[in-house]
């Protein structure tokens, strides 16, 4: 029925949502490790 449909839906939505939030953590800590290695020269 159409249950089998949004059920393979709302799997594809939270694989795709839970991929998009890896991706930001992962971006996060990149961003993190680069400005401890070239830190910012302020005056």
């Amino acid at each position: 029925m159409h249950t089998d449909i949004l059920i393979e839906a709302l799997k594809v939505t939270g694989f795709g949502m839970l991929g998009i939030f890896a991706f930001m953590v992962i971006f996060y800590f990149a961003i993190k490790a680069i400005d401890r290695i070239f830190p910012s020269s302020k005056k």
